[in-house]
């Protein structure tokens, strides 16, 4: 977790939007064989939660943490 954390801080910093992120994450996630179905439509979901309040006004960080949390917690149930 707190390699991902820093990740999405590193991330963050080098100026990249959320939207951006969140966007070009779902396209890698997608093509992934080994990430069964409902483990995709989990994080879809909480993409398009996190897009939503992303539009609503809140914080980039969090929502980018929120998501990768919810994918690595997804990746590693594939194990």
């Amino acid at each position: 977790f707190d390699d991902m954390k820093e990740l999405v801080l590193k991330i963050g910093l080098e100026g990249f939007p959320a939207e951006f992120v969140l966007s070009a994450l779902m396209e890698k996630i997608i093509v992934m064989e080994d990430v069964d179905d409902e483990a995709k439509a989990k994080i879809a979901i909480q993409v398009a939660q996190s897009d939503k309040n992303l539009i609503d006004g809140s914080d980039e960080e969090l929502q980018l943490l929120t998501v990768c949390s919810l994918a690595l917690e997804c990746f590693k149930k594939r194990r």
